[in-house]
């Protein structure tokens, strides 16, 4: 196979392959194509994207360490609100411990730590409702702020490391799916 390097304004715009054994590249092409192609030696790692100078290829730069920790943290980010959106299994369903409902799960805490009405029961993210009393109610409470606590700190902990990364190296040591704290059952 005979590998072609299609450059468009210095950068290789895709690779052609042709088979070894086949009509000369200029049988193949219009000759205008064929002006913008040039030949790679077998086995070489040139790929879309890198640059050629008229005389040698270069892969691209690596993007500046800013941009990397950006996107690193970012993808914290989505760690700790996908962590969040799944929220945590209490009473045998799931509790949702988005912001809208840490709100209402305040409110309640507050209210129980008066009286709550008899037959209270908590609705859960299956829309079952599971009955808690005054002292249910401040324990899941406590658990919920407690396990939020505890991502949110796991969150902060790797965007304190992905901002005082050095280099591209030591940023992509930076394991993103280790360490998230598990959620207990209430």
């Amino acid at each position: 196979m005979k590998t072609y390097a299609r450059i468009s304004a210095g950068i290789v715009a895709e690779l052609i392959r042709i088979p070894s054994d086949g009509p000369e590249v200029e049988k193949l092409f219009h000759p205008d194509l064929v002006a913008t192609m040039q030949a790679l030696p077998e086995g070489s790692d040139v790929a879309e994207g890198w640059s050629w100078d008229g005389m040698a290829f270069a892969p691209p730069a690596p993007p500046a360490l800013a941009v990397a920790q950006a996107a690193r943290k970012a993808a914290a980010r989505q760690g700790l609100d996908a962590r969040i959106a799944a929220g945590m299994p209490y009473g045998g369903a799931t509790l949702q411990i988005d912001e809208t409902s840490q709100a209402r799960i305040s409110a309640a805490v507050l209210l129980a730590q008066y009286e709550l009405p008899a037959g209270f029961a908590w609705r859960m993210a299956d829309n079952s409702a599971v009955p808690i009393d005054a002292a249910g109610m401040i324990a899941m409470g406590r658990q919920a702020a407690e396990y939020v606590a505890a991502l949110r700190a796991h969150y902060w902990g790797l965007a304190d490391a992905i901002a005082a990364a050095p280099d591209a190296a030591a940023l992509d040591a930076i394991d993103l799916a280790a360490g998230w704290p598990a959620p207990a059952e209430g």
